[in-house]
């Protein structure tokens, strides 16, 4: 039984062999029957002109010797001719051959019409005719015989057989290879290809010649086209909400579990919001549940606009959803996104004839610390979901009670902050830098302050920080370098004094990509000196790209800017950022000073101011606040030092009036 294609195409080769074979045989007998038919026919017609020669040339038996030339000519042209011989009825009277003396006898040229040429041969027959002459007015006969050369004859069938069989031979092998080839190339590989394209589906076959098979593998890749279709939808129906089209409780399972394995190997953080949609059974019991469909599908749709590609949201209920956000710098920029989406979901919403308002509670937990797993993030997020709606609906609650107050007073500063630049609620003060030998004020530094109408006045430590994290350094740093340039230009003008003035910048607002060009404008516009402008940056920096730092540090060296390092001694940086960067002054931080008592903070103070006499870097110690803390120092030959004991941070005004009274 044949199982297979490849089976069925070989027994059909061995099948067309065995038709070759039987073809061969027959037309290897036919040869043999041809070559003999041409040599007999060919011998009988030399016999037949022979007799009709003779006849012509011979009147009387004795004429027959005048006729041996002709005979030998006969026989040397036929190499299949033996002799020849003519008889009468007793003896031989001519012959090519002397050994043939002997006539033939009847049973050896008697030739049957109905013996054929190859008989004829194998039986060594001798052909026959009869001469007929006239001799006088009587007709006279005598016998012409050929004796043929049969060994000649066979050798020469032989070599013909032999030349048939192989030239058939070869062409039935070529014939065989291009029949296997064929039938490989169409049949064989086509199916091949089609039984892996069925069993891996991967490699799509090309075109087919044959088309019964191209009917074949159309069909076969329209109809894996269409179940990958269908696979993919209902992949995407078991992880999908029918009605919002968003993820279901089911995938938001799956890729939160993923989400979490991630954030643990990576030591990340992500929020997860829970957001119930306020009174939205109002909507359904008044206005009927397609109503409230097709206002669920509008929500799903804004809180799909407003997130991320890289951000997460599912429908988990009636009008509930939740939203994974991963990507978020600070909780500033987190509570920016659900202001968002609080803002679009609460505007009107038209369906169908009706415009319908909704509001939204939000409830937020972070992974891992409000829950290290998905059952509790969801328990988290939703009871601080309904403490926002305890707290009146519309807003949103962290989980955390601490962590809510801190992000909501972040959040209450960071408005606050952008309105006090606009309402000129800064103001710079000014801390002088003085000689530690003869108490003259040498410079200053210009520190920021914020005079808020109902707290009153507010430190850096408390906005700084928060300035930094959501970029309103970028803005504000750029003011008060505007600020400071401006007054150390005004109280040259005023002739009070012409000091240097110290700035802080931060590592924020110097990697800015505009801070070169910004900071080049302010000094053209302020027409400060440059020699006049001291940069304060802190060791940080040096952990941010070494090439950057090591340009905008040149960049203010070649402007004729002094550059201070502030806070000396509390970083990372190591000790060769001194020898490498272009540092003017190291600023020694407080807690040296406050601890110049013992021994270990004496010698590390005195170690300082040494190093920076060596490097030929002014040193000043910050934080002097007694005449105890001045003479150490002068011991220990620091020049120069900044703190309570000469002013506090003051005003413009009082520092002029400072400046004033020590000239």
């Amino acid at each position: 039984m044949i199982k297979s294609i490849r089976g069925f195409s070989y027994t059909a080769i061995i099948f067309t062999v065995l038709l070759f074979v039987s073809i061969f045989f027959y037309y290897f007998f036919l040869q043999i029957n041809n070559s003999a038919d041409l040599i007999v026919h060919e011998a009988r017609k030399d016999l037949s002109s022979l007799s009709y020669t003779i006849s012509k040339q011979i009147q009387s038996k004795e004429d027959v010797s005048k006729i041996r030339a002709l005979l030998d000519r006969t026989v040397a042209a036929n190499n299949f001719i033996k002799t020849i011989l003519i008889t009468d009825t007793q003896n031989v009277l001519s012959t090519t051959d002397y050994h043939f003396k002997k006539i033939p006898n009847a049973h050896q040229y008697y030739i049957p019409e109905s013996m054929s040429s190859k008989d004829i041969v194998n039986q060594h027959k001798i052909l026959h005719n009869t001469i007929y002459y006239f001799s006088g007015l009587q007709k006279q006969s005598l016998n012409l015989f050929i004796v043929l050369e049969y060994k000649t004859i066979t050798e020469h069938i032989d070599s013909e057989l032999q030349s048939f069989s192989l030239n058939i031979f070869f062409v039935s092998i070529l014939y065989l290879i291009l029949i296997s080839y064929i039938i490989s190339k169409l049949i064989i590989n086509p199916l091949e290809m089609l039984r892996q394209y069925a069993y891996y589906q991967s490699t799509i076959p090309k075109k087919f010649t044959l088309i019964e098979l191209e009917y074949i593998r159309s069909s076969m890749i329209q109809t894996f086209q269409r179940l990958e279709v269908e696979k993919k939808e209902l992949y995407k129906l078991a992880r999908t909400d029918s009605l919002s089209g968003l993820a279901n409780r089911e995938y938001l399972s799956e890729r939160l579990g993923w989400l979490i394995s991630e954030a643990d190997r990576s030591d990340a953080e992500f929020a997860l919001l829970f957001l119930d949609l306020d009174h939205f059974k109002t909507v359904n019991d008044s206005l009927g549940h397609n109503i409230g469909d097709v206002l669920l599908r509008k929500i799903a749709h804004i809180i799909e606009d407003v997130i991320r590609s890289s951000d997460i949201v599912a429908r988990v209920g009636g009008d509930e959803f939740v939203v994974i956000l991963t990507q978020y710098d600070s909780t500033i920029e987190l509570t920016q996104v659900i202001d968002r989406i609080q803002e679009r979901v609460q505007q009107p919403h038209t369906v169908e004839k009706y415009s319908l308002e909704v509001t939204s509670s939000i409830g937020i937990a972070f992974y891992p610390k409000d829950g290290r797993d998905e059952i509790t993030l969801m328990k988290h997020a939703d009871i601080a979901m309904y403490q926002a709606k305890k707290d009146g609906r519309n807003q949103y609650h962290f989980f955390t009670k601490t962590l809510h107050e801190q992000i909501q007073k972040e959040i209450s500063l960071d408005k606050e902050m952008k309105h006090a630049l606009k309402n000129s609620e800064f103001e710079l003060y000014y801390q002088p830098k003085t000689n530690t030998y003869t108490g003259e004020i040498i410079a200053c530094e210009a520190l920021i302050r914020w005079n808020h109408p109902e707290k009153g006045m507010i430190y850096p430590n408390s906005f700084i920080p928060l300035a930094e994290k959501n970029n309103f350094i970028i803005e504000l740093g750029l003011w008060i370098l505007q600020e400071a340039m401006k007054q150390q230009v005004k109280w040259k003008r005023e002739g009070i004094c012409d000091i240097p003035i110290s700035i802080n910048i931060s590592v924020k607002q110097l990697f800015h990509r505009n801070f070169e060009n910004d900071f080049k404008e302010i000094v053209q516009k302020s027409s400060i000196e440059t020699a006049k402008i001291d940069i304060e940056i802190v060791e940080s920096l040096f952990l941010k790209n070494i090439e950057d730092s090591k340009y905008l540090l040149n960049m203010f060296h070649e402007l004729g800017v002094t550059i201070s390092l502030d806070d000396f001694g509390t970083g990372y940086s190591s000790l060769s950022y001194l020898k490498e960067f272009p540092i003017d002054t190291l600023k020694i931080d407080k807690i040296f000073i406050d601890d110049y008592k013992s021994e270990s903070g004496a010698i590390f103070l005195e170690t300082i101011i040494k190093m920076g006499e060596t490097l030929k870097l002014n040193v000043l110690c910050e934080g002097i606040e007694t005449q105890e803390q001045l003479e150490f120092i002068k011991t220990l030959h620091c020049d120069y030092y900044q703190g309570y004991f000469c002013s506090k941070p003051i005003s413009a005004t009082a520092f002029a009036k400072l400046i004033t009274q020590q000239n």
